[in-house]
């Protein structure tokens, strides 16, 4: 089983599924709908032949996050704190509840939900180019996807 969706590219086999954030001109940042596709590729991964799950980025970058350029010119009045309960969060909480595991095999940037993607994740495999960002207060955010949650169980 192969899937193309745009940003998204989701395949199975023996076992493995492999989903990559597929968006390498812009670091593979995320839209509303790639998270939307994740969240549902996570969930099919409970009812299909996964025995493990592995998400990695396209590029040289694992997921540096949201991309803003692409939600803003569509919505200028955009309710953040909706689109977060209603899109990002069911994702997050999809990895966290999936009795499968999930590797998240991180390069490059893993900044904003990305890294937060990489912190739900069960096991973090980081190669020595890896770079983990919480950056949300550069651009007036608190962070989302579980961040203030995850961030400082793993660190200590």
């Amino acid at each position: 089983m192969s899937e193309v969706s745009g940003r998204l590219l989701v395949s199975l086999a023996g076992g493995v599924k492999r989903i990559t954030f597929n968006n390498p001109a812009r670091r593979t940042s995320v839209d509303l709908e790639t998270v939307r596709r994740l969240s549902e590729a996570i969930k099919e991964s409970a009812e299909d032949e996964t025995r493990v799950i592995v998400i990695t980025g396209a590029g040289d970058s694992f997921c540096a996050g949201a991309d803003l350029q692409s939600s803003l010119p569509s919505a200028p009045d955009r309710d953040v704190t909706t689109d977060l309960r209603e899109v990002v969060n069911p994702g997050v909480l999809a990895m966290r509840a999936m009795p499968k595991p999930i590797i998240a095999r991180v390069h490059g940037h893993a900044a904003g939900i990305g890294c937060n993607y990489a912190l739900a994740a069960d096991i973090i495999v980081a190669s020595d180019q890896a770079f983990f960002s919480q950056a949300f207060v550069k651009i007036g955010l608190m962070p989302d996807g579980g961040g203030t949650y995850f961030l400082p169980r793993l660190v200590g």
